[in-house]
């Protein structure tokens, strides 16, 4: 076996050469030439194989421990080092997401410098600002509310004093007035009849003819105050009709649809349900709305049919005013009856009433005012029959609606 080692070595060949001993060991040998001219000597050293490797794989394991702790001390140390920078960055993404849910109070003190604690310090900032911001804006609605109901309130008082204007200017037309016409209105009767009592029996058409002048005038002038305290009535109740205090919303109007209906336009009033107690605004207002309709039905859309449904069911106030009118475009804003229009919304806004206005060129217009009854409105009357509606509203093409106002609170 160490025959090729020893003439390599002695051809003058350095080396070296694993091979097994007669017992089976594995050895190493090393050979080299004898630097000795002309000798021809060479050196062969053997040794066993684990003898020589020893040390070196004693270094290769130190090596390897040394690696694998070098990199578990770096990875110790990288991993704090990571939760070292993400902590103050998830705490500032949890602070992100409490401000998205309106938490305003999650704060994060910063614990370094740096960028990082420059973005919290202005995270932080910008939270302030938006908590101030929030809190300004709640308090502007908060007053915004507050001003809205003082102004439905201050159109209430508006509203009251000018009936209470109007019941003034009726009482003192009534008192005043009326009683003048109707003074005169006898005495011209009783002149009438006094002539005729006093004449009757006389012949000749000499004194004839002055006195039946005087008669037939007479007769002119008790028409006209006749017809001056009707007008004069009429103007009474359009002020402020009594049966509204003293009967109730329906018998106001259906007394007015009565006074409407020799004005030329053909009204109905159809009640369906028990009429209930409402408060003053309340029945003032829908008084109102229902005049308001009635006179845009006679006077703008030129109707001449008119239907007003009052409805009570399941608690809910339900008034529909529908005409035959020409009715109108909903895009078109500058209309005579606008401004009426805006009047019965303005109406419905503050008895907290929806209220709504469908109409369309050619198909008429359909008012309604809907609104949850209070519990202290007890019903009153006994349910009154139904009346046919003007027609049937399955043959009727749908409506366009100008506006649907939604009742607040």
């Amino acid at each position: 076996r160490l025959a090729r080692p020893i003439a390599e070595a002695a051809a003058g060949t350095v080396g070296s050469v694993a091979y097994e001993d007669e017992n089976g060991a594995n050895r190493l040998a090393a050979y080299a030439p004898v630097g000795v001219p002309g000798a021809g000597w060479a050196v062969l050293v053997s040794r066993p194989a684990p003898t020589t490797y020893a040390p070196n794989r004693t270094l290769l394991e130190r090596g390897l421990g040394a690696v694998v702790a070098a990199f578990g001390v770096t990875l110790l140390l990288a991993i704090a080092l990571g939760e070292w920078i993400a902590r103050p960055l998830r705490m500032l993404t949890e602070q992100a997401r409490a401000l998205t849910r309106g938490d305003f109070t999650r704060r994060h003190t910063p614990t370094s410098g740096g960028e990082v604690g420059a973005l919290s310090e202005a995270f932080g900032a910008m939270a302030d600002r938006l908590e101030t911001q929030v809190a300004d804006l709640e308090s502007a609605r908060e007053e915004n509310a507050e001003r809205a109901e003082q102004l439905r309130e201050l159109h209430r008082r508006t509203v009251r004093l000018q009936e209470d204007e109007r019941r003034r200017i009726a009482a003192e037309i009534h008192d005043a007035v009326a009683p003048l016409i109707t003074g005169a209105l006898y005495q011209t009767r009783a002149l009438q009849l006094g002539d005729s009592n006093g004449h009757g029996s006389r012949n000749g058409s000499e004194s004839r003819g002055p006195r039946q002048q005087i008669v037939d005038g007479l007769a002119a002038v008790g028409d006209l105050l006749a017809r001056a305290m009707s007008e004069l009535h009429d103007v009474i109740f359009a002020l402020r009709p009594p049966d509204l205090d003293d009967l109730g919303v329906v018998a106001a109007i259906e007394r007015y649809v009565g006074q409407i209906q020799r004005s030329g336009l053909n009204a109905r009033l159809e009640i369906v349900g028990d009429p209930p107690e409402l408060t003053p605004e309340v029945r003032l207002a829908i008084y109102r709305i229902v005049q308001e309709a009635l006179h845009n039905a006679l006077r703008h859309a030129a109707a001449d049919e008119a239907v007003v449904r009052f409805e009570v069911t399941d608690g809910v106030l339900r008034v529909t005013i529908r005409d035959n009118g020409a009715g109108f475009d909903p895009n078109r804003t500058s209309r005579p009856s606008s401004l009426g229009l805006l009047s019965m919304r303005e109406r419905a806004s503050a008895i907290r009433a929806d209220f709504s206005v469908e109409s369309r060129p050619g198909d008429g217009t359909r008012v309604v005012i809907e609104r949850r009854l209070e519990p202290a409105e007890a019903t009153g009357a006994a349910p009154i029959a139904y009346f046919p509606a003007l027609a049937d509203p399955a043959s009727a093409p749908e409506p366009t609606p100008l506006w649907v106002d939604q009742k607040r609170g």
